[in-house]
């Protein structure tokens, strides 16, 4: 009997900087073709970078990693996700929430020179923000806040409190309708 292995999906990678991470991290998790996502801070020079550290302008940024299937969903459709979801010509003026897109290869740099040149041209040359640049380190320092209570939460300052950060990862997804969410557990 002659056995049938299908070879199996190459996923490819795709990282993003839309403010607070977890509005995005539930918009990107219900996309079709999306396998994971994933937060935590990319672009600064601490090795570790924590909440507080982030917070204290170490230079990360708060991003979003998408692991996706290409066979189901392009790099130019998520970043269309992006567009259309996020003002690219907004400057937060901290880095933490800068706009920002990390890519991970020469095809995907062309790509977002492309959109930020179409965004540009289609809205009268309206100055574009977001930073594109090849992500240097691959790996992803990832800060977990889901289960910790709000009352553990960090604020940056009492101008900036985190409640965008208040419900949990499962919780933003649910809210979102992402299928991928079966259950959600109820806080006490």
């Amino acid at each position: 009997m002659a056995s049938s292995s299908s070879s199996p999906t190459r996923l490819e990678t795709a990282t993003f900087g839309m403010g607070c991470f977890w509005s995005p991290d539930a918009l990107f998790s219900k996309v079709e073709g999306v396998v994971k996502t994933s937060v935590g801070y990319t672009g600064g020079d601490n090795p570790e970078p924590t909440y507080n550290t982030v917070c204290s302008n170490d230079g990360h940024t708060e991003a979003i990693k998408v692991v996706y299937d290409p066979s189901k969903v392009t790099y130019e459709e998520l970043l269309q996700t992006f567009i259309k979801n996020h003002d690219p010509s907004r400057a937060s003026g901290k880095a933490q929430y800068k706009s920002a897109i990390w890519t991970h290869d020469e095809s995907q740099q062309a790509a977002v020179q492309k959109l930020l040149q179409d965004y540009s041209d289609g809205h009268n040359g309206k100055q574009v923000a977001t930073a594109a640049s090849l992500l240097a380190c691959s790996q992803e320092y990832l800060e977990s806040l889901k289960d910790l209570d709000a009352g553990q939460l960090p604020a940056c300052s009492p101008k900036e409190p985190v409640d965008c950060h208040i419900l949990s990862r499962e919780a933003l997804q649910y809210i979102a309708g992402s299928p991928k969410v079966e259950r959600l557990s109820i806080w006490p």
